[in-house]
């Protein structure tokens, strides 16, 4: 079974998404203990956390690999609308994932990745790419508010 700490992203990468507006709902969390500032992964049914945080401030929601998923749309074309038809496709190795969009008349993966990020968990690969889908405009978190 895998550790929360390998089904959620790393808390740089959360904090990330934080700042790029990921809406902060979720069953899990990296919260900061108050006395010491450093930050742990909980859940929002533990009773313990609660006293050992302070402030709205002091946690980061961490999704899950299927939450990030949620965000991932099935296909991207270039935003320039030169390219279009680049599939998600998630690729296991032996000790890393690959998360990227590959163009759909391609049987090859060279020269047709339009984004590709790979990282030794699925949840951190996933965040990147997401992360890079908000910076290059095609995702807005903002739009999903309300």
């Amino acid at each position: 079974m895998l550790k929360l700490e390998q089904r959620v992203p790393s808390l740089s990468l959360c904090k990330k998404l934080k700042s790029i507006s990921y809406p902060q709902e979720g069953l899990f969390w990296w919260k900061r203990y108050y006395k010491t500032d450093k930050y742990f992964l909980t859940d929002t049914n533990n009773p313990e956390a609660q006293f050992m945080t302070s402030g709205v401030d002091d946690y980061i929601v961490a999704p899950t690999v299927a939450e990030l998923g949620e965000w991932l749309p099935n296909y991207i074309d270039d935003v320039d609308g030169t390219s279009y038809g680049y599939h998600l496709v998630v690729w296991k190795t032996n000790n890393a994932y690959r998360v990227m969009y590959v163009h759909r008349n391609s049987t090859k993966f060279t020269n047709k990745i339009r984004v590709s990020r790979t990282d030794k968990t699925e949840a951190n690969a996933r965040a990147k790419i997401l992360i890079w889908l908000v910076e290059n405009k095609y995702i807005d978190f903002e739009r999903f508010r309300g």
